[in-house]
C-alpha cells in the first residue's frame, strides 16, 4: 500500500464583494450624516418657525446682541416662546433663557440645540433674557454679552 499523496491546494481568496458594499454603505452613511440630515433638520426648524409665526396672536421678534442678529423669538398668544438661534451654543455650554422682571430674575430653562420652545409662558410685562452658561444652567445669569428683548 503506497502512502497517498497530499494534494496542494491552493487556498481562494473570498470574493471582494463584500468589501465594495461596507464601502458603500460607508459612503452612503457619511453623506447622510454629512449632508442629508443636517438639511433635512433645518428644514423641519424652518417649518416650525414658519407654523409659529402663523398662529393667532403670535408677534415675531429679531433677537440682537452687541454681535448683531443672532436669531429669531416668536411670542405666543400664550405668552409661550419659539425661538430659533442662529448657531448652536458654544462647545461645554447651553442656552438658558431667562425672565427679567420687577421681582428680579427667573430661569426658563437650558436648551442645547439652537431652536428650542419655552413652555413657561412670560409675564407680560417682563425682559427676555438669553446667555450661554455652564451645562446644568446658571442661578443667574453670567454671561457677559446677554441677548435682552423687552416685550
Amino acid at each position: 500500500m503506497r502512502p497517498e499523496r497530499a494534494q496542494l491546494v491552493t487556498p481562494r481568496r473570498p470574493s471582494p464583494w463584500w468589501l465594495g458594499l461596507v464601502l458603500l454603505t460607508a459612503v452612503l452613511a457619511g453623506l447622510w450624516f454629512g449632508f442629508v440630515q443636517p438639511h433635512l433638520q433645518e428644514d423641519l426648524i424652518a417649518q416650525q418657525l414658519r407654523a409659529y409665526r402663523l398662529q393667532p396672536g403670535a408677534v415675531t421678534f429679531t433677537l440682537t446682541s452687541s454681535e448683531g442678529v443672532v436669531g429669531t423669538l416668536v411670542r405666543l398668544a400664550n405668552n409661550q416662546l419659539f425661538v430659533v438661534l442662529n448657531e448652536p451654543p458654544e462647545a461645554n455650554r447651553v442656552y438658558q433663557v431667562w425672565e427679567l422682571s420687577e421681582g428680579g430674575v427667573r430661569s426658563l430653562g437650558t436648551f442645547d440645540q439652537r431652536a428650542f420652545f419655552v413652555s413657561e409662558p412670560l409675564a407680560p410685562m417682563s425682559r427676555f433674557g438669553l446667555t450661554q452658561e455652564p451645562p446644568g444652567g446658571s442661578e443667574e445669569p453670567t454671561d457677559e454679552s446677554p441677548v435682552l428683548l423687552q416685550f
